[in-house]
């Protein structure tokens, strides 16, 4: 698995329209009211509001990222139809100028996970732990 850093350098290089942005491992804050006070201290000592505040740790840049992608009914070819049991069986067609690239860049392994039984898995256990607030519920 690769880091933010690994995936800034191929996104600036490639200059990919819709992969990754600037802002990528970085905190932004929009309108924000700052008072920042030091631990030692009750007296602030920067008060202030701002339209935009980003925060950037050069150490997030080392994390890992599991990268996700979505398989659309354009890169499926039908292959049978099993209309008793109401079933098909497709098979991925994918360019091979996409392949080679993914390839190239993601590395040769890939997980692939149903994403229906995923996110109901995943939206039980943040329930459960109290992750989500309610606006996400």
């Amino acid at each position: 698995m690769n880091n933010f850093k690994y995936f800034k350098m191929v996104e600036e290089r490639n200059q990919t329209k819709g992969q990754g942005d600037s802002l990528e491992a970085t905190l932004l804050l929009n309108d924000v009211e700052w008072k920042t006070i030091p631990y030692d201290s009750e007296q602030p000592v920067i008060v202030g509001r701002a339209s935009r505040s980003t925060f950037k740790n050069p150490e997030y840049l080392e994390n890992h990222l599991f990268c996700m992608t979505a398989i659309t009914t354009d890169v499926l070819e039908i292959v049978d139809i099993d209309e008793e049991k109401e079933t098909m069986k497709v098979k991925l067609k994918l360019p091979d100028k996409f392949m080679n690239q993914v390839s190239r860049e993601f590395g040769s392994h890939a997980a692939l996970i149903n994403a229906g039984p995923f996110l109901k898995s995943w939206t039980s256990c943040t329930r459960e732990r109290h992750l989500l607030n309610k606006r996400s519920s």
